[in-house]
C-alpha cells in the first residue's frame, strides 16, 4: 500500500498530474496502488512510447484498450508503437481501429499512410495522405517535420529530408521545416544544399520564440560552413 495515497490527499493530486503530464514514475505509483488504473494505463503506455521502449508501451495500451475499447487514441498510440517497431501490418490494423472510431483523426491517417508506404502499399498511402490533408494540412506539415526530425535522429538521412520536403511542401513559410532539412543535408555532407537552405530558414519571417532560435542557430552554422 502507498502512504502516499491515504496519508496525502494533496501529494496524491500531485501524483496524478504528473502522471497525467506522462511521467512515468508517477504512473507507476498510482498503478502499484490501482493496477486497473484506465488513466494511467494510457497514459505510461504513451510516455514509454515516447520513450522508445514500445514492447512496455503495447503492454500498458492493451490493458488500456481492454478497460475500454472505445478510445480512439488508444488505438492510435499503441499503432505508432507498432510502426515504430517495423511491425506496419498490426500498425495499420490499430489505426483502422482508430480511424472507425473517430474518422477525423488526423494522426491516424498520417500513420497508416506511413505504415502503409512502409509495406509498398503506395496508392493506400496516398489516399490516406490525402484524407489526412483535407482535414488538416497544416497539423500534417507539423507530422512531416515530427517524422524528419526522429529521421534525422537515427541518422536515417535521405528519408529525414523527404519528410521536410513535404512539410515544406505543404507550408513553405516554416522556418522550422528549412532548418530541420538544412540539418540534415549538413550532417549527410552536403554543404550547398544545407547552406542554401540555412539561408532560406533565416529569410522567412520567425514566428515564435523557437523559430527564433532555429534562426539564429542557422546564422551560426553558415558561419561555420563558410569557414570551412
Amino acid at each position: 500500500m502507498l502512504i502516499l495515497f491515504s496519508a496525502s490527499p494533496c501529494l496524491a493530486a500531485d501524483v496524478r498530474k504528473d502522471c497525467q503530464a506522462r511521467h512515468i514514475d508517477s504512473c507507476t505509483q498510482i498503478l502499484q496502488s490501482a493496477p486497473s488504473d484506465f488513466n494511467a494505463l494510457g497514459n505510461r503506455g504513451i510516455a514509454f512510447r515516447v520513450s522508445g521502449e514500445y514492447d512496455r508501451a503495447i503492454a500498458d495500451l492493451d490493458a488500456a484498450i481492454r478497460i475500454n475499447p472505445d478510445i480512439a487514441g488508444l488505438y492510435l498510440e499503441r499503432g505508432l508503437a507498432y510502426d515504430a517497431k517495423g511491425e506496419h501490418l498490426l500498425a495499420i490494423r490499430d489505426f483502422d481501429e482508430a480511424i472507425g472510431r473517430q474518422p477525423d483523426l488526423v494522426q491516424a491517417h498520417f500513420g497508416r499512410a506511413i505504415a502503409h508506404q512502409a509495406v509498398g502499399q503506395r496508392d493506400l498511402s496516398t489516399v490516406d495522405i490525402d484524407s489526412a490533408m483535407r482535414l488538416d494540412r497544416i497539423l500534417v506539415a507539423g507530422l512531416y517535420m515530427q517524422r524528419g526530425n526522429q529521421l534525422r535522429a537515427i541518422r536515417h538521412y535521405g528519408e529525414a529530408i523527404a519528410a521536410f520536403d513535404r512539410a515544406i511542401d505543404i507550408n513553405a513559410g516554416w522556418p522550422l521545416a528549412w532548418f530541420g532539412r538544412a540539418a540534415s543535408f549538413e550532417e549527410m555532407g552536403n554543404s550547398e544544399r544545407a547552406a542554401a537552405d540555412y539561408r532560406k530558414c533565416i529569410e522567412l519571417t520567425a514566428k515564435s520564440d523557437l523559430e527564433r532560435q532555429r534562426q539564429q542557430e542557422a546564422r551560426a552554422r553558415l558561419d561555420r560552413l563558410a569557414a570551412r
